[in-house]
């Protein structure tokens, strides 16, 4: 069934360029790790700094102009993060790609994750983690609840058509065979190959992840932020 509708969707769409519009810590750079390990350049936040070009053709030109500017060059797609635009740029994109709607089922821990990394500057595991581990960290109840809201609009866009959905849940899952059936149907909707599985399964190890301890391990007022959260949701 999952085959006749990529083959259906494909003939449909087929010029379109792969989008991986996620929210924060989803797992949207592994995705992206992902893909170039199998030849697929995709751009990684062009519309949130990441090209100061593009942003500033974004803000004095809008969408359509910047998408033009994003694609000069023939990329095969890009990652894109919800927050960094408006709904109308935000519905444009979706609609001028093969969208990989991403999200993180537990919208708490995202919250929190988004949060802590946004206040600690530790977004991935490297050198400076073993002393992120050892120390506890006093979240800005207001950031948090900037955060919340921002993964909450994110999920608004779930209703836009012809998008394909993969949960953080399931590409961290501990099922292998299961990360690999989802690789290939990411692969396929997206019409490019999954030229070696081993490979690209590598990137969604959760050993290499940065928040590997209880929440209330790294977090001083926890507590704190559960009630405000269970006031919010």
């Amino acid at each position: 069934m999952w085959i006749l509708k990529v083959y259906i969707f494909n003939m449909l769409m087929p010029q379109k360029k792969i989008l991986i519009f996620a929210h924060a810590r989803s797992a949207s750079s592994s995705l992206v790790k992902i893909f170039r390990s199998q030849g697929i350049g995709l751009l990684y936040e062009p519309l949130n700094g990441f090209r100061e070009d593009i942003r500033n053709c974004y803000d004095n030109f809008g969408i359509i102009s910047a998408y033009k500017m994003i694609y000069k060059d023939h990329s095969f797609g890009m990652k894109h993060l919800s927050h960094s635009v408006d709904s109308y740029a935000n519905k444009y994109l979706i609609n001028m790609h093969r969208t990989i709607f991403l999200y993180r089922e537990n919208i708490f821990d995202s919250a929190l994750s988004w949060t802590l990394a946004k206040e600690t500057g530790v977004y991935h595991n490297n050198s400076v983690t073993q002393v992120y581990y050892k120390r506890k960290y006093k979240l800005n109840p207001e950031s948090f609840l900037y955060h919340l809201s921002k993964l909450k609009i994110h999920m608004t866009y779930k209703d836009e058509p012809g998008m394909m959905f993969v949960s953080h849940e399931d590409l961290l899952c501990d099922d292998v065979d299961k990360q690999k059936d989802i690789l290939k149907n990411i692969f396929d909707y997206s019409c490019v190959n999954l030229r070696d599985c081993e490979a690209a399964i590598k990137f969604l190890d959760k050993s290499q992840k940065v928040n590997k301890q209880k929440w209330s391990d790294n977090i001083e007022n926890y507590e704190e932020i559960v009630k405000l959260f269970e006031k919010n949701k």
